[in-house]
């Protein structure tokens, strides 16, 4: 059979004499009755308020009102209304600004060449014409101008905020001498 050495045997009994303790204790605890803590004192009413007080409570009485509107209603009632007036949803965003391609100037036969920025289409546009929620009202050799309910719109050629792109050269080779940035470019051909 198998046999325990001493060590184990005296370390089995101490945990089990352990466990035996804390048994006791849990026991004693759930069955013992506690007494409940003592109700507390009524507050005696003051006669007088001191001046100091007197605004204080009556900032309460008001935020007491404010809140009883919340239980004196059905809460998801469709109809309810604090009698404030409603709040209004905020008008839609204007549509964006169409970008301008490109213009053809021609007194009443001019175009302008706009991207709308919704679409992505490029549309040839006369003066009339509707675009991103307004009217073309004027087209000149760098702008034109779109009359919107919110104002008029200025859409520019070439937007100074943008950086322009760079400078486009030709090279022209010749059996001489052909440029050495020609001939990086020549070679990718």
């Amino acid at each position: 059979m198998f046999r325990l050495s001493k060590r184990f045997v005296l370390l089995n009994v101490l945990l089990a004499a352990v466990a035996v303790f804390l048994g006791v204790l849990l026991v004693r605890d759930y069955t013992r009755k506690t007494p409940l803590p003592a109700p507390p004192a009524p507050r005696r009413a003051q006669a007088t308020a001191s001046p100091e007080e007197t605004p204080a409570s009556t900032g309460s009485d008001e935020k007491l009102t404010t809140f009883n509107v919340i239980v004196a209603k059905h809460l998801f009632n469709p109809s309810r209304s604090e009698g404030g007036p409603a709040p209004t949803a905020p008008a839609p965003p204007p549509p964006p600004k169409p970008t301008l391609l490109g213009v053809v100037v021609d007194g009443p036969k001019s175009r302008a060449y706009l991207e709308d920025a919704v679409t992505k289409r490029v549309l040839g546009y006369r003066i009339g014409d509707s675009i991103s929620g307004g009217r073309l009202d004027k087209i000149t050799d760098d702008k034109v101008v779109i009359v919107r309910p919110d104002g008029a719109v200025d859409v520019l050629l070439r937007d100074p905020s943008k950086p322009k792109p760079p400078a486009a050269f030709r090279c022209v080779p010749t059996m001489k001498s052909v440029p050495s940035h020609c001939a990086m470019k020549f070679r990718f051909w």
